[in-house]
């Protein structure tokens, strides 16, 4: 809310309305983050512009941020992906919690369990995402494309029945289900172990990195 306001001293206006103004919609691809502050009459500013919303609920609802009109922008076909905004501000990396959090967010903030189902929230956590980062033409699971796998273990007991694919893996699944991870052909992790990389070393390397980030501040 603050960035807001700022905006609003200085231009008499909303950062949508000042975008737009600039003429940033209609001319380049532009990439929002979070969007939690949108009014109507800024929905309707971004109807046809080019890029879309990143969407962080997780770190939204950590910091207090609000809950983004993820429902009423796709209605006006607007573009949303899904992102973590980094672990400063979330806590987690986990695209599973980012996933489970948007889908949850819009069922209660519009009183009603069919808004944003599990098959709309894959696609924001997967070829919206692409789209929006302009890497849809390199990545993805079309013939010549970069392809990045991931296989999950679904043989355990907090992801039994499986009655709906899509539906466990938006609401049930977590990174930790996660087994084996393949990037352009290439295996980086097999049965949950890393293989290029010594977890042991960056696990320690992470913490003596994050204590020197905190010290400084």
């Amino acid at each position: 809310m603050e960035e807001v306001s700022t905006i609003r001293q200085k231009y008499g206006q909303t950062p949508a309305e000042y975008l737009h103004a600039l003429g940033l919609f209609d001319q380049c691809h532009v990439l929002l983050a979070h969007g939690v502050h949108l009014s109507e009459s800024d929905i309707q500013l971004l109807k046809g512009m080019q890029g879309g919303v990143s969407h962080n609920p997780v770190s939204n609802l950590k910091l207090g941020c609000g809950i983004a009109p993820v429902h009423k922008l796709q209605q006006e076909g607007v573009m949303v992906g899904l992102g973590t905004d980094g672990a400063g501000s979330a806590t987690t990396l986990d695209m599973f919690e980012e996933m489970k959090a948007a889908t949850w967010m819009q069922k209660l903030q519009y009183g009603d369990p069919t808004v944003l189902p599990a098959k709309e929230v894959l696609k924001m956590a997967t070829i919206h995402g692409a789209k929006l980062l302009r890497l849809d033409h390199e990545i993805g699971l079309s013939p010549g494309k970069k392809a990045g796998l991931i296989l999950i273990n679904l043989n355990k007991p907090h992801l039994t029945p499986l009655h709906q694919l899509e539906s466990l893996l938006a609401y049930g699944v977590s990174g930790a289900d996660v087994d084996t991870t393949i990037v352009n052909g290439k295996i980086l992790m097999r049965n949950r172990k890393l293989l290029t990389i010594d977890e042991k070393v960056l696990l320690q390397d992470v913490q003596i990195r994050a204590e020197r980030i905190v010290q400084s501040v």
